[in-house]
């Protein structure tokens, strides 16, 4: 009897351990969602600068005020010009791996609500990746969270170029 009741005792410990150790696992998945979009988002983009797809690249982005006014070959154009140095999928990988990820106002406080006015979205509906590095160049990509989708709203120096500043 006392057999049979430790076997009882061992499998419900079992079972609690394994549904607390599955419950731990969808948390921190949970946790880590917004950067896991985040990264997708910047693949996203990387892609569209390389293809010559311009609806997938201006979709990829929130259109910048001072390009409004022009026309989507005019963006598209613009856009490819300025951004194609500033990312690379070894960028991307160096910020999944050393950037610090959270909301915009928390990552760059001093220049938040400036860069969000820029891109004429609000900056409490943004979240950034930073990384500084020992170069002294900074890596700064910004997602606006408002739509279907996360668009770019900044993005520097998301390259390979420098070794990341120790945490």
């Amino acid at each position: 009897m006392v057999q049979t009741m430790r076997r009882g005792l061992i499998f419900w410990l079992g079972l609690l351990f394994v549904l607390g150790a599955g419950g731990l696992s969808l948390l921190l998945l949970k946790h880590n969602e917004p950067k896991r979009i985040s990264l997708v988002a910047l693949d996203r983009l990387d892609a569209a600068l390389k293809s010559q797809d311009s609806n997938k690249l201006l979709d990829s982005l929130v259109i910048p005020k001072a390009l409004v006014g022009k026309t989507p070959a005019e963006q598209s154009e613009f856009i490819r010009k300025v951004l194609r140095d500033e990312i690379t999928a070894e960028g991307i990988a160096e910020l999944k791996k050393n950037a610090q990820f959270g909301p915009l106002k928390s990552m760059f406080p001093e220049d938040a609500d400036r860069w969000a006015g820029q891109a004429g979205v609000a900056a409490d509906q943004c979240v950034a990746f930073r990384l500084d590095r020992t170069n002294g160049f900074r890596a700064e990509a910004v997602l606006y969270q408002g739509g279907d989708q996360l668009r770019i709203v900044r993005l520097n120096n998301v390259r390979k170029s420098a070794t990341p500043l120790p945490r």
